[in-house]
């Protein structure tokens, strides 16, 4: 046997034996299903990722974050809303409804507000991008499970709500930079 035929056995028996170990390792990992235990084993020791969270409990409450893009529920400046439509224009869904309130003076002309149905909003935040006075917002606020479907419509004044309680502090102060930037605007031009 020469030196050549013998090098040949010798690279087509560890060519083998290469093949037999790959092959029972994708026997150990697909067949007695291992790798799910890899994976549980490995997240085992780390840090969970959830956070805990219950809504009458005051000390996980102060622990919850929310992200500055979180979509909420819609909250509206009524002092700010002229009724033009706008909103209930764009919504793709078509949840929201304007509904006529009257005015506190005698005097005035009855008010146009937007009202929507929670249970069909998407949150997409079209409408309070098509608001051009800045009245609609979409808040940080989640917690809101109702036990019948009436409780999901938020009227223009739980709207309104929804403002003081989220947005107020904040958005007012946005509001009034933005209306002293845009008289700025227009004195220059």
């Amino acid at each position: 046997m020469s030196e050549a035929e013998t090098s040949t056995e010798i690279v087509v028996s560890s060519a083998t034996t290469g093949s037999r170990i790959k092959r029972l390792k994708i026997y150990i990992f697909r067949v007695l299903h291992i790798h799910p235990f890899k994976r549980t084993l490995i997240y085992l020791f780390k840090r969970p990722m959830t956070e805990m969270y219950h809504p009458l409990l005051e000390d996980t409450k102060s622990e919850l974050t929310i992200t500055p893009a979180f979509r909420g529920f819609l909250a509206l400046n009524m002092e700010n809303c002229i009724g033009c439509q706008a909103c209930m224009k764009i919504c793709p869904n078509k949840v929201i409804t304007m509904v006529t309130r009257a005015p506190s003076d005698p005097g005035q002309k009855a008010k146009r507000y937007p009202s929507y149905f929670a249970g069909r909003c998407m949150f997409c935040a079209l409408c309070a991008e098509a608001c051009r006075f800045e009245s609609l917002y979409l808040s940080n606020d989640f917690e809101d499970a109702p036990y019948t479907r009436e409780n999901l419509w938020y009227t223009p004044e739980r709207m309104n709500e929804v403002y003081d309680k989220y947005l107020s502090p904040i958005q007012k102060y946005d509001f009034e930079a933005w209306l002293k930037k845009k008289a700025e605007e227009t004195a220059e031009a």
